[in-house]
């Protein structure tokens, strides 16, 4: 009886890869060397004032969309304060009026 070799199984770890490869654990390498930080790592670490004002964006945005949906079925979510809510409803509910206030008003432009 002969024995047949097999080749050894080498683990992915140990395999050399060319270019950019990402590991289970969000682990960097690039040419088989690193691991490098990812972008969020980074993003953490440096000052992003244009990310940040877009963030505040997102949360006043929704804010607004959502207002009325907490005020009536009475939804809490983490850092929710009513007096907010029932505020930016008044204010859209009064914007509305202008805006149909507005639209009905005689156009009065100069000639």
């Amino acid at each position: 009886m002969t024995a047949i070799a097999t080749p050894a199984r080498r683990s992915p770890a140990a395999t050399k890869a060319e270019g950019v490869v990402r590991t289970a654990r969000h682990l960097y390498y690039f040419n088989g060397s690193g691991p490098w930080p990812g972008v969020t790592s980074i993003t953490r670490v440096l000052d992003a004032p244009a990310l940040t004002n877009w963030k505040l964006g997102e949360v006043a945005r929704s804010a607004v969309e959502n207002a009325e949906r907490l005020v009536d079925t009475g939804e809490r979510p983490p850092g929710y304060r009513p007096d907010t809510a029932r505020r930016i409803v008044a204010a859209k509910q009064e914007a509305t009026k202008a805006s149909r206030n507005a639209q009905r008003a005689p156009s009065g432009g100069m000639r």
